[in-house]
């Protein structure tokens, strides 16, 4: 397995961005153009994601979305369409070393993502430049339930795809949540066991046409 380093996502033009503008012109894309994205562009998508800012002493992390306790429970996997330099195929993004780790192509299989998804996502996710598939680490998180700990990867996934949203929209670059994903085939195609590690949530993300 291939490690690739990213850039640094400070490496992007300055821009100067109205937050609130930012806010109210975020929308959900469903149909991208055939355009690659820059790995300078999916190296900001993926700081503002999970970028680790500070490694404390008992080695958890302060990262740019909050986490219960400091846990992180998320992984940010990615399946890649389009991307400048980088082969097509499923990567493990590693937020300690701001870098994308390769994983396969078995999920460029269209059958595959047809049973992942429904009709309306596979065609978004078939479309996308990269799609995110957010799973969590259950083992992350001390001190409570397995139900409690899935509202807490929910919640945090919902974070991270937040931030991936308005990253995006300053970037003049499209996203869309997937609607229904088919939990038991994802943690399938992509190795989760659905206990100690299970999909939480996915996202597209492409240049808009």
């Amino acid at each position: 397995m291939s490690v690739f380093m990213l850039p640094e996502p400070d490496l992007l033009p300055d821009m100067e961005v109205n937050f609130l503008e930012l806010v109210e012109m975020r929308a959900s894309v469903r149909h991208y153009a055939e355009t690659s994205l820059s790995q300078r562009e999916l190296s900001c998508l993926l700081w503002c994601a999970q970028g680790v800012k500070m490694v404390l002493p008992n080695g958890k992390s302060v990262r740019n979305v909050p986490a219960v306790g400091g846990s992180h429970m998320l992984e940010t996997e990615l399946i890649v369409h389009r991307v400048e330099g980088l082969a097509a195929g499923f990567y493990r993004f590693l937020p300690f070393d701001h870098a994308v780790l390769f994983l396969g192509r078995d999920c460029l299989d269209e059958a595959a993502l047809r049973a992942q998804f429904s009709p309306e996502d596979d065609t978004a996710v078939r479309e996308s430049a990269v799609t995110i598939v957010w799973s969590a680490v259950r083992e992350r998180i001390a001190g409570k339930d397995d139900e409690a700990a899935r509202r807490c990867a929910y919640i945090e996934s919902g974070h991270a795809s937040q931030n991936v949203c308005l990253a995006a929209q300053a970037m003049k670059i499209g996203t869309g949540s997937i609607r229904a994903w088919r939990e038991k085939a994802v943690n399938l195609a992509y190795g989760f066991d659905g206990a100690k590690t299970f999909s939480v949530g996915a996202m597209t993300v492409g240049k808009m046409e």
